[in-house]
């Protein structure tokens, strides 16, 4: 049996739910798991885990985007967000030495670090001269060939390059998950898992279930108030997840991000309304779920994330009317990914093999 220090990105939900999938896997292989992260993360992990006795944790500060209004919608503001990314840096130092002190208080000697976009696993790591292995969605764009991208696009993934290193500069191997491995450099040490999904959610799409009349709705503030606003006029019931608990208004009903609910809501709902993050996109390409993406303003990564998804029946919009909303509850298409393999199984051997099959 192996400890394994899982760092990830607090950020959202995406990471959290990705990260699950190959935390329940560690888990059922009899390794010790702590993780270290901070943000939307750790409800939705201490409520999955709770009292399990394999599982601890340790809050660490968490890298934000910060928003600005740009007319009825708000985008990422870059400078701000770079801004808050400096105060980060400038603490890094005490927050890594009050990590490694908690760290000795839970005898935790990791002997593997995986990160998942977040940047004081790999220096922890390098502290404790343990091996740490990058394991999320955005090292992508670090290694796939520019020429399998728009040219457009082209500055985005150099960018996201750059932040890469910035977030684990020392790593031994790279796992990278996506729904497709297209215009990836693979090799030795860079891998390709394709979509890690929980394993709830795996075992549901093998079982016939029904859909009720209800839109499931997980947003962002940035495209809050066009999106709500043309559910409102669609008439439809809709729950929404990811901009906290608010009373009910109307057809609406905001719900707190709960791993069990948001699963159960998942499973049931007619049709998912939600940003363009590469997490609930495979979830609902393995349910075949009718998906209606928003990418957020100033979110390249989920704009690519849009397009990509078009090939396998999947509705995209840069903003959501009325009329697109209409159109979309009125088709009969649902998704068709053409497989899933259990990625989580893939992507733990990779780990396992990293430590050296450690053993009892």
């Amino acid at each position: 049996m192996a400890k394994v220090l899982y760092g990830l990105a607090g950020e959202g939900r995406g990471h959290a739910t990705r990260v699950k999938a190959v935390a329940d896997e560690l888990l059922r292989r009899q390794h010790e798991v702590l993780f270290l992260t901070g943000g939307d993360a750790l409800p939705f992990l201490k409520e999955a885990y709770q009292a399990h006795p394999g599982v601890r944790f340790i809050e660490a500060p968490v890298l934000r985007f910060s928003y600005k209004e740009k007319g009825t919608y708000q985008r990422v503001a870059l400078r701000r967000t770079l801004w808050n990314a400096l105060g980060f840096w400038r603490k890094r130092h005490h927050e890594l030495e009050r990590i490694a002190e908690e760290l000795r208080e839970h005898d935790f000697a990791p002997h593997l670090v995986v990160g998942d976009y977040e940047p004081l696993a790999c220096r922890l790591a390098r502290r404790m001269n343990a091996p740490f292995i990058s394991l999320d969605n955005q090292h992508y764009f670090a290694f796939a060939r520019l020429s399998s991208m728009a040219f457009s696009e082209w500055a985005f993934a150099l960018s996201i390059r750059f932040t890469c290193r910035f977030m684990c500069p020392w790593k031994k191997s790279v796992i990278i998950s996506r729904p497709s491995s297209h215009g990836l450099r693979l090799s030795d040490s860079v891998h390709w898992v394709g979509p890690l999904i929980r394993r709830e959610i795996c075992e549901a799409a093998t079982h016939p279930r029904t859909e009720e009349d209800f839109i499931l709705c997980y947003l962002r503030p940035s495209i809050e108030r066009e999106t709500l606003e043309a559910v409102r006029a669609s008439g439809k019931c809709a729950r929404v997840y990811g901009l906290g608990e608010h009373p009910t208004d109307g057809a609406i009903e905001y719900c707190r991000v709960s791993a069990e609910s948001f699963t159960r809501d998942l499973l049931h709902a007619g049709w998912v309304v939600s940003t363009a993050g590469n997490q609930t996109l495979g979830e609902c390409l393995l349910l075949k779920k009718k998906t209606l993406l928003i990418p957020e303003p100033g979110q390249m990564e989920q704009k690519m994330n849009a397009a990509q998804a078009k090939q396998w029946g999947v509705w995209a919009a840069s903003n959501v009317t009325i009329k697109i909303l209409s159109e979309f509850l009125r088709s009969a298409e649902h998704t068709h990914f053409p497989h899933h393999t259990p990625a989580e199984i893939h992507a733990v051997d990779i780990l396992e093999n990293c430590m050296g099959n450690i053993q009892d």
